[in-house]
């Protein structure tokens, strides 16, 4: 489906015939409706507009959400926008591309561990992954779901959780993360707030462990 919207309301201002088939929508339904009404993933104008500021800086911009149809059914998409001028005025296009059997044909091609990985980024409203040895990070698709992000737009470091944990709460928490990646705890847990896209914080309760250690003790 390919659709035309306005970047400050959000609304649909055209829509082409593989969008309302998709959506199960006469024309005149989808250009009632906007962004915030269709997509499930982005909730609220403030979400909306913080959104636009990334797509105006990296256009085409990919965003994995889920649509609703008129029957109140949803689908997983993925959306590529773009941004361009008319006339002197700003739009925005995007291209939306049902991808219900991508996802089912991941799931059937998973092996156990992959099976095992996927359920615990279904079962858990947000999993990271740290690589020590090379600073890397892997969020969840669930997690920056959780703090308003789209799939590409959180870098893979530390620094992007670190920086965004409570001030308040900073120093109890990597003390708590230092004393058991140092051996002193069993494992890593802590209670604090984390601040998600739109700035405002949110109480998160987050457990994990080390899972490899080199010959000399030392966390991987």
């Amino acid at each position: 489906g390919v659709y035309l919207v306005d970047p400050v309301t959000s609304k649909i201002l055209e829509v082409n015939g593989a969008g309302c088939r998709a959506l199960g929508m006469e024309k005149e339904d989808v250009l009632g409706h906007s962004v915030l009404s269709l997509q499930k993933d982005v909730i609220g104008l403030e979400q909306w507009a913080k959104m636009t500021q990334v797509i105006r800086t990296s256009s085409p911009y990919t965003f994995i959400g889920r649509h609703q149809r008129k029957d109140g059914s949803e689908f997983p998409v993925e959306v590529c926008t773009n941004v361009f001028e008319l006339g002197g005025k700003e739009y925005f296009i995007s291209n939306a591309r049902d991808i219900t059997k991508r996802v089912s044909s991941d799931k059937n091609l998973a092996n156990r561990k992959d099976s095992l990985w996927y359920a615990l980024n279904e079962s858990s409203d947000g999993l990271w992954d740290w690589n020590i040895v090379s600073d890397e990070v892997y969020f969840s698709p669930k997690l920056k779901q959780m703090l308003g992000y789209g799939p590409d737009e959180m870098q893979n470091t530390l620094s992007v959780w670190k920086d965004n944990v409570h001030p308040e709460d900073i120093v109890r928490v990597v003390g708590i993360l230092q004393d058991h990646l140092e051996g002193r705890l069993e494992k890593y847990e802590a209670i604090y707030r984390l601040r998600n896209r739109n700035g405002h914080y949110l109480w998160v309760h987050d457990r994990g462990k080390v899972s490899e250690r080199d010959a000399g003790g030392l966390p991987l």
